[in-house]
């Protein structure tokens, strides 16, 4: 019996056996006197550890929801480097990097882009940016299964994200 009860905590102890939780959050800003929401997962670990800075990085997946714009992001909670960077603004104080991503949604493999700005904690994806179109943006949206890699300066890892149980809108 405490063998079977070793089993079962196991399981609750490991990483990504179950599915993500969700929360539908609203962001109020005094100053406009506006508010926002948005869907964010919990917080999922990497498919691997990483290396000495980041030893203890995770993922958010968040999804705006109101508005025209279809978008998404994922929020890490500490500030990360990552490869393969291209500029795109030449701003005197403001910088906005796009990085190259691989996405597997629901077994199919693209290769898309995102934008991190290099002291932020947020990788963007389809906000302000043509790459990715709407239509992938709808077929990662309306997956169920998501894995994003990244190329972090210490080796490639992806998060796992059951897009399955989250809310469609909020």
């Amino acid at each position: 019996m405490i063998k079977f009860l070793i089993i079962i905590l196991n399981l609750f102890i490991s990483k990504n056996v179950f599915s993500n939780t969700w929360s539908i959050i609203e962001q109020y800003d005094d100053f406009t006197e506006t508010s926002f929401k948005y869907i964010q997962s919990n917080w999922v670990e990497p498919n691997k550890p990483l290396n000495f800075p980041y030893d203890n990085l995770k993922a958010s997946f968040w999804r705006y929801c109101e508005g025209e714009k279809t978008y998404f992001n994922i929020e890490f909670n500490e500030l990360m480097q990552l490869k393969s960077t291209s500029y795109m603004g030449d701003g005197m104080f403001y910088k906005k990097s796009r990085y190259k991503v691989n996405i597997n949604m629901d077994g199919k493999i693209i290769m898309t882009s995102g934008e991190k700005d290099p002291t932020g904690t947020t990788f963007a994806m389809g906000m302000y940016i043509t790459d990715p179109d709407k239509d992938d943006l709808d077929k990662i949206l309306f997956s169920n299964e998501l894995k994003i890699q990244f190329d972090f300066t210490s080796g490639k890892r992806h998060f796992n994200f059951d897009l399955s149980e989250m809310p469609k809108s909020c």
